[in-house]
C-alpha cells in the first residue's frame, strides 16, 4: 500500500478536507496534516548528495552542480523532516519541522568535532543524531567519534541486555567532547563493584566517599608465582592512594592499590627462606623464589654496573607472573603506571653514585617515599606518600604463614652496590640489594647479604613483597 492515500480516502476516513492518512514502515496509521503549499530551501556542498525523509516518505535524492550550492523541493506534508547529506564519503545532517505552509530554509555543511567516549570494557558503543549512526565494537572501554553535524548526539553502551545512554550537545566546530558512561549502578560498597565499573566510575573522576582509603575488594588468583603455586587464592586489593601523584597518570584520575593475602599480609615464600644456601651458586641466581629479589646485575666485569629496581628479580620474574595470575577481568582495566626509583650508578673501584630512573608498570613494589614519607635523596620530588601509609600501623607486614610474625619487606629503591671480584663467590660483576621496610614499619637500608659465606643474614631473614597496580 502507498505511504500516502489520496485525497478520496482522506475523506472518507478522517472527514476532514485537508488530513490524510500515513502509514509507517511497521503499517501503523497516522493522521497528518497537508499544508497548501510547503516549498524547502536546502543548502549544500557542491557535488554533495541530499537525502529528504521523514521516516515514512523518502523524496528522491538529489545531486548537486560543481557549482550548485542550493536547491528548492516541495514538502507533501507536515512533521519532521530529516537531511542527510553526503560527499567524499563524508556525512552531515539536520532536521526541521514543517507545521504549516510556506518557504522553509535549510543548510547543510561539514563541521567536525569529536567526541571522546569512556566505558566500562565489554560493551558496543553506539554514537547517532538518529540520522547518522556511528558504532564502535572494540569493547575496550572507550571509543573516538568525529562527526560532522552540529545539534545533539545520544551515545548508547550495549552489553547483552543492558544499556545507558547519555546525550552531548555539539555546538560549534572544532569541539572536544569527553563524556563517561558507567552502565548499570554504582554500589556504595566497593566489593560489590566490577573492576569494569570502578575503572569507569575512575574514569569519570567522581569517585564516591564510600570507597576510601582502606577499603578493599577480592582478588582471585590462580598460577604460580615463583615457587609458589595459587589455586583459586582469595587475595585483597586494598585502596593505598585516590588521585595520587598524577605524574604517574599523566594527570588522570586514578586509584592506587596493594595486593595483600590477607589484612597486612605480605608475599613471603617463608619455606625457601630458610633453605638458601650459604655458598651462592648460579643454580640460587636463577632462583625465583620470594627470598631472591636483589638487583644483581649480570653484566661484563669491564663494563659499567647500574643496578636498578628494573634489573631486579622481583620485577623480571615474580611480578610478570603475579600479574599471569590475575582474573583476566582486572588485567583487561589495567594500564601502566609511569613510576621513579633510586638507581645507583658504579665503575669498578668508585664510589657508587645515586640517579634517576623510572620506567611504567603494571604491577610495581612502592618505594620508600611512597610507604614513609618524605626521605632525603630518594626523589621525594618525584614521588608523594600513599595515603594508607601515613598511619605508621599499616607499614608494617607479617608473615604469611605466620600471620602474628612481622616481616620485613622490600621496596623499589636500591640503595647498596658492590663490585665483587673476589674468588670466594660467583659473583665477577657488581649488583646492589633493594632497600626495605622493617619488621617495625621503618626504613632499612640493606646490608650486603652476599658479603661473605659465612654471612647468615639471608637465612634468618623473611624478604616480602606487597605488590600494587592502579586504576586510571
Amino acid at each position: 500500500m502507498p505511504t500516502e492515500v489520496k485525497t478520496y480516502i482522506q475523506e472518507k476516513m478522517t472527514g476532514t478536507f485537508g488530513q490524510y492518512v500515513s502509514f509507517d514502515s511497521n503499517n501503523n496509521a497516522e493522521l497528518r496534516n497537508s499544508p497548501d503549499s510547503v516549498i524547502l530551501l536546502v543548502y549544500a556542498p557542491s557535488r554533495s548528495t541530499v537525502t529528504i525523509t521523514d521516516g515514512a516518505t523518502t523524496l528522491p535524492s538529489v545531486t548537486l552542480g560543481n557549482t550548485q550550492t542550493s536547491f528548492s523541493v516541495n514538502i507533501p506534508h507536515s512533521g519532521e523532516w530529516y537531511l542527510r547529506c553526503t560527499l567524499s564519503g563524508n556525512t552531515t545532517s539536520t532536521s526541521i519541522l514543517i507545521s504549516s505552509s510556506g518557504v522553509y530554509t535549510v543548510s547543510l555543511s561539514f563541521t567536525t568535532a569529536t567526541i571522546n567516549v569512556t566505558t566500562a570494557v565489554g560493551y558496543t558503543i553506539k554514537c547517532t543524531n538518529n540520522i547518522i549512526t556511528f558504532t564502535d565494537n572494540s569493547q575496550d572501554g572507550s571509543a573516538t567519534f568525529t562527526v560532522t553535524s552540529l545539534g545533539e548526539w545520544d551515545i548508547i553502551v550495549t552489553s547483552g541486555s543492558t544499556t545507558t545512554q547519555k546525550s552531548v550537545y555539539v555546538s560549534q566546530a572544532n569541539q572536544i567532547i569527553n563524556i563517561t558512561i558507567i552502565p548499570g549502578e554504582i554500589n556504595p560498597v566497593l566489593e560489590n563493584n566490577s573492576w569494569a565499573t570502578i575503572r569507569a566510575v575512575v574514569n569519570s573522576g567522581n569517585v564516591p566517599d564510600t570507597w576510601a582509603i582502606g577499603d578493599s575488594k577480592e582478588i582471585v588468583l590462580n598460577g604460580s608465582v615463583g615457587l609458589k603455586t595459587f589455586n583459586n587464592q582469595i587475595v585483597k586489593a586494598v585502596i593505598i592512594g585516590k588521585d595520587h601523584n598524577g605524574l604517574e597518570t599523566n594527570g588522570a584520575s586514578n586509584i592506587h592499590f596493594m595486593i595483600e593475602l590477607d589484612d597486612h599480609l605480605a608475599f613471603v615464600d617463608s619455606d625457601l627462606i630458610y633453605n638458601v644456601p650459604k655458598n651462592i651458586s648460579s643454580s640460587y641466581n636463577n632462583q625465583k623464589g620470594f627470598y631472591n629479589c636483589t638487583t644483581k646485575y649480570d653484566g661484563d666485569v669491564a663494563q659499567s654496573v647500574n643496578p636498578s629496581y628494573s634489573s631486579s628479580r622481583i620485577n623480571k620474574y615474580l611480578l610478570p607472573e603475579l600479574y599471569n595470575a590475575l582474573p583476566n577481568e582486572l588485567k583487561e582495566v589495567l594500564k601502566p603506571v609511569k613510576k621513579w626509583s633510586a638507581k645507583r650508578t658504579i665503575e669498578k673501584d668508585e664510589t657508587p653514585v645515586t640517579a634517576i630512573n623510572y620506567n611504567q608498570y603494571y604491577l610495581f613494589i612502592p618505594s620508600l617515599t611512597e610507604v614513609i614519607g618524605t626521605t632525603s635523596g630518594f626523589l621525594s620530588n618525584y614521588q608523594t606518600q600513599y595515603s594508607y601509609f601515613e598511619t605508621s600501623s599499616n607499614r608494617i607486614k607479617y608473615k604469611d604463614t605466620s600471620t602474628s610474625t612481622p616481616c620485613k619487606w622490600l621496596v623499589r629503591d636500591c640503595l647498596n652496590v658492590r663490585w665483587d671480584i673476589s674468588t670466594t663467590h660467583t659473583h665477577p660483576e657488581g649488583y646492589g640489594y633493594l632497600a626495605n621496610i622493617s619488621t617495625t614499619g621503618t626504613q632499612e637500608t640493606p646490608t650486603n647479604y652476599y658479603n661473605s659465606q659465612s654471612d647468615n643474614n639471608l637465612q634468618t631473614t623473611s624478604l616480602g613483597f606487597v605488590p600494587c597496580f592502579a586504576i586510571y
